[in-house]
């Protein structure tokens, strides 16, 4: 072979995937601040000894271990214990992250409080194993990691996305389309097959094709005035004969780079696609948003980008230690196989969860929707679909509980096709899963926090369709399901808020920035039925044609008994009652705990409470399931609210709402 080794100590050099029914060689300790038993062998020549050193100064900071502190791969632990060794463990198995063998950095200390009631040691850092496909370290030492390419669109790699591409059509069921989508509105054309024009902007008229849509984030200085020349009126005719590529930014360039070298010729990007300067065309084209994720044959991601001049096709690689393999079995068959410091956090698919991307507003639908997501990442290429996901790194296959393609359920068949009407339960389940989605969307990040509802509307299309659901959506809940639905939380008021401009009615969990929740129906005593209101009527006011999308106003008109609070006070011990961390007050009686959506709420005066289900002896035992709405009474003249939290009655005055009579008002 010609492939060049590293240099290695006598110690390093004994590293090799062994299985567990194998001996391998006696973990090394290294002790702290000076780490002598690697820093010799480092000045020897030793390369992942010197490797080891590098990762273990950058990890301990001395004023933190003084105070009894060591910061893992996740955050700062406290270990006041500490006999300052850190064990250097053998390859081990570690499937269940996603990768096959790593070797950890390890303190033999439990720290407080324990991290896992395993009381498992604290794990300071972590590095990998990989091998190329094919060889005899990947096939015998049972390395399936692959280290990935130094160019992103190597030969390689675009052959790998290619195959990812053909597979998929031609075996997924749910990902494929019984014919070419429309082409929205406008398009870019790349040009990539006949290469006699450089790419333009291009009015479609609806014609079926493929095309690719650019997922990606914005950052601060896309929308400068003058910056870019982004699609405005001003330009529209010269972008129809060209546009300037070298002139944008370079996110926008790296993705035409990739339909180009991947033969394709269409793609959408919102930023050349949506005239920018006209609130009319916005409105229409992001009302048709859904539509062209779920129709893009492909949706390129710049996930590493945490905006739009980063780019993506440059890389970030961990230096590598290139390691002789001999089978023990035949010492004669040699192969090498790799060592990097960990290239993620606790697992490959967090270098696209854990992004800038994933956490931004837009992006939610935009991954859900699309039927292919290819993934450009910091270190590799990941490829997402309604069936499977891979990787260039060859990782093994998510389980399906940690993909977020929750469109295709067990409710649909295959094809997408007519089922049978769903029962009650089959309904209240995929409202379940409705708001499971809503949860995990309500902690996104906006630029513009009032397009909560239109950065959703697509998700809420898809999800009423896909589930059979002849139901109603109003403002990010569902009819059928309305008094549920209200019975929203704030997960930290501390850290919600609301801003100055409308967003949505106060009865809506979208009228709150800051994480919120459902009351979980796991626990058979809260699917009980027993709500005490009635929608009677809704009234909004849509800002667009999209029904589902941004508001300028709202209200609804509900049927339910009410009483007064007089009194809201902070008690002296919260008990087990956390999240209701004040006491509601009636006639000199405490009555009830409630909690605010918002710090400073509670100064808020004329306070009533809405009783939306019946509270039984024992549900104040699980004090995330409220019972009833704190709201506001916004005009004396008739009975106007607003909604100011949530709250539950006191085990001994369950009786408050008797011989209350319901009365109608209006929600805003």
């Amino acid at each position: 072979m010609n492939t060049k080794y590293d240099t290695l100590c006598r110690d390093c050099s004994t590293v090799r995937p062994y299985s567990p029914s194998q001996d391998g060689p006696l973990e090394r300790v290294i002790t702290y601040p000076l780490f002598p038993e690697v820093r010799a062998s480092k000045e020897a020549g030793c390369k992942f000894c010197s490797l080891l050193l590098e990762s273990l100064e950058e990890m301990f900071d001395e004023e933190r271990v003084e105070h009894g502190l060591l910061r893992s791969e996740e955050e700062v632990w406290p270990v006041p214990d500490w006999d300052n060794k850190v064990t250097v463990s053998n390859p081990r198995l570690s499937g269940s992250a996603g990768y096959e063998y790593t070797i950890r950095l390890e303190c033999n200390v439990r720290p407080v409080p324990p991290r896992s009631d395993r009381g498992e040691p604290l794990g300071l850092m972590r590095f990998d194993l990989w091998a190329d496909e094919g060889s005899t370290a990947a096939s015998q030492g049972g390395l399936s990691m692959r280290l990935p390419d130094r160019d992103t669109l190597s030969d390689a790699n675009l052959k790998r996305i290619n195959g990812w591409l053909h597979h998929c059509e031609s075996q997924h069921v749910k990902c494929r389309s019984e014919n070419r989508s429309a082409l929205p509105t406008r398009v870019i054309s790349v040009d990539s097959m006949q290469g006699a024009r450089k790419p333009h902007l291009l009015v479609t008229d609806g014609k079926p094709a493929r095309y690719v849509a650019l997922s990606y984030c914005w950052g601060p200085q896309m929308g400068e005035p003058g910056k870019y020349p982004l699609l405005r009126t001003s330009n529209f005719q010269d972008l129809l004969q060209e546009i300037p590529m070298s002139l944008m930014p370079q996110t926008i360039q790296d993705a035409v780079e990739v339909v180009k070298k991947l033969g394709l010729e269409y793609i959408w990007i919102d930023a050349l696609c949506i005239i920018q300067d006209s609130r009319r065309d916005w409105e229409t084209e992001s009302a048709r948003m859904k539509d062209v994720y779920e129709g893009a044959y492909l949706t390129i991601v710049a996930t590493s980008a945490g905006s739009s001049t980063d780019g993506f096709l440059q890389r970030s690689l961990a230096p590598s230690v290139t390691v002789s393999y001999r089978e023990r079995e035949d010492p004669g068959v040699d192969s090498c196989f790799f060592i990097t410091r960990a290239v993620a956090g606790r697992a490959p698919w967090d270098l696209v969860d854990l992004t800038t991307w994933n956490k931004r507003g837009w992006t939610y639908q935009e991954r859900l929707l699309s039927r292919r997501l290819l993934h450009f990442c910091s270190s590799a290429v990941f490829w997402e679909c309604r069936y499977l996901d891979s990787s260039e790194f060859n990782v093994k296959n998510r389980q399906s509980y940690n993909r977020p393609s929750w469109i295709s359920t067990t409710i649909r068949n295959e094809s997408m096709g007519a089922v049978e009407p769903m029962d009650s339960k089959s309904h209240y389940e995929s409202c379940e899963r409705s708001n499971n989605q809503f949860t995990r969307y309500s902690a996104r990040i906006f630029t513009y926090k009032s397009d909560t509802l239109a950065a959703l509307s697509g998700l809420a299309s898809v999800f009423q369709r896909v589930h059979s659901m002849e139901d109603e959506y109003i403002a990010g809940l569902w009819r059928q399901d309305f008094s549920h639905g209200l019975l929203w939380m704030v997960h930290d008021s501390s850290e919600s808020y609301r801003g100055s401009e409308y967003w949505a009615p106060s009865w809506s969990w979208a009228s709150v920035a800051g994480l919120i929740e459902w009351p979980s129906r796991t626990i058979e005593r809260h699917q009980r039925n027993d709500f005490t209101i009635e929608l009677l009527d809704v009234n909004l006011d849509v800002a667009t044609e999209n029904a589902m999308g941004s508001l300028h106003g709202g209200s609804i008109r509900v049927r339910g008994r009410l009483r007064a609070v007089d009194q809201v006070s902070k008690p002296t011990e919260w008990g087990s009652l956390l999240r209701y961390r004040y006491d509601l007050w009636c006639d000199g009686v405490l009555v009830g705990n409630g909690g605010f959506d918002v710090d400073g709420d509670e100064r808020v005066e004329d306070v009533w409470l809405l009783q939306v289900k019946l509270q039984q002896p024992g549900d104040v035992f699980f004090p995330y399931h409220p019972t009833m709405l704190l709201l506001h009474r916004i005009s004396r003249a008739s009975m106007k609210v607003m909604r100011l939290g949530c709250a539950v009655l006191e085990d001994d005055m369950l009786g408050f709402f008797d011989g209350c009579e319901p009365q109608d008002f209006d929600f805003f």
